[in-house]
């Protein structure tokens, strides 16, 4: 039997082992919460950390798309037309070439659509043919062939015919040459548009004498002021300087024109074809001529 001491001794062994155990619950539990806040604080570090690199990657890349930005725009006004020059450019003015391409000085070469402009260009009445052509960084050459006005033709409204036949609208530039006008044929006969040929089979047969006498006899042609157009497809021409009228007759009119070319060789120096009162063609082999009384 286990006497009364030793019962004593046990229970005040057990009593000591159980009050060690909440003092080793305690510090255990102590040590956990020490490790979780460690822990929070290097987690918030880390995040501050990452908000930080954030924003400041963020802010650079802002300023790196606001310098690009403004480098861009420096690049791009480095192509800006500053000049524009004009080759073949005689009726028409600079202003209207520059009106018909529509460029202006903050238009960007780089932008710039040359079959486009080309066929604006030829578009307009005067323009056969435009060829352009970009020069780095910010100049442009225009290339252009005018068609041009041999004579009038006195119409409804008085236009300008080119030597194939084109007609043309007056041109806002003055001409410094004075041109023979076509007259006396029916309005009806007469219904053309600018820019195209003129329809009358007549009238361009005339306009291509006329083309022919330019070139072969430019005396002759510097004379004439008029060729009027008669019934049953006579013709009369009138000089410049005192109206002489000249009857061409309804024979072949190139012919007629070359025969007047050599009866003016004739006269050179001696008299001018103003001096006449009349001249007349229309006989066979013979020019009948009436001088002016004074």
């Amino acid at each position: 039997m286990i006497n009364k001491k030793e019962r004593l001794n046990k229970i005040s062994e057990t009593i000591r082992v159980h009050s060690c155990l909440p003092v080793l619950r305690t510090q255990t539990g102590n040590s956990l919460i020490k490790k979780e806040s460690a822990k929070d604080n290097k987690n918030s570090i880390i995040r501050i950390m990452k908000a930080i690199f954030l924003l400041f990657l963020s802010t650079s890349l802002i300023f790196s798309i606001i310098y690009g930005s403004i480098n861009w725009c420096e690049y791009k006004e480095l192509f800006n037309i500053d000049s524009i020059e004009l080759k073949g450019c005689y009726i028409l003015t600079p202003q209207e070439i520059t009106e018909i391409v529509g460029i202006s000085s903050e238009t960007n070469i780089l932008d710039l659509d040359i079959s486009s402009i080309q066929t604006k260009l030829e578009e307009s009445p005067y323009i056969k043919a435009a060829i352009i052509s970009k020069q780095f960084p910010n100049y442009l050459e225009i290339l252009i062939k005018e068609r041009v006005p041999i004579c009038y033709i006195n119409h409804d409204n008085l236009a300008l015919i080119d030597g194939e036949g084109i007609a043309l609208p007056l041109p806002k530039k003055h001409l410094e040459t004075n041109l023979p006008v076509i007259s006396g044929f029916n309005s009806d006969s007469l219904i053309y548009k600018l820019g195209h040929l003129v329809p009358n089979e007549e009238l361009l047969n005339v306009v291509n004498i006329i083309n022919e006498t330019m070139h072969f006899s430019p005396e002759l042609y510097s004379e004439i002021s008029e060729i009027h157009y008669q019934k049953n497809s006579n013709f009369t021409l009138y000089t410049i300087d005192g109206g002489t009228p000249i009857y061409l007759g309804k024979g072949n009119l190139s012919k007629q024109l070359n025969i007047l070319a050599q009866f003016q060789c004739l006269l050179y120096n001696k008299r001018y074809l103003n001096d006449y009162q009349y001249i007349d063609l229309r006989w066979e082999k013979q020019i009948i001529a009436k001088e002016r009384r004074l």
